[in-house]
């Protein structure tokens, strides 16, 4: 969680320009990491994407048909590759 809430301003920018395939935001730079962390913390957004949400807006994960195949540091990462975008929210 705290490397989600570390790296929001980062994950915002990116999805208010347009909405992004789990593969293309691991392969972002500019994620601020601790010395115990790696870009697999990422993973997390998944379970508590409402942790990122803010005023007018809710971040919603859609399934596409599409996979990802990816190795990051050193450990090789396989899956559907979800849709993350911004929807606005009146709550």
């Amino acid at each position: 969680m705290d490397f989600l809430l570390r790296n929001r301003a980062l994950i915002l920018g990116l999805l208010c320009v347009r909405p992004a395939l789990l593969s293309e935001l691991l392969a972002q730079t500019g994620f601020v990491l601790q010395a115990d962390e790696s870009i697999c913390d990422f993973f997390g957004i998944y379970s508590a994407p409402e942790h990122l949400d803010g005023e007018g807006f809710r971040i919603v994960i859609g399934i596409t048909g599409d996979r990802f195949d990816i190795d990051m540091t050193g450990n090789r990462f396989s899956g559907s590759d979800p849709l993350m975008f911004l929807l606005e929210s009146d709550e």
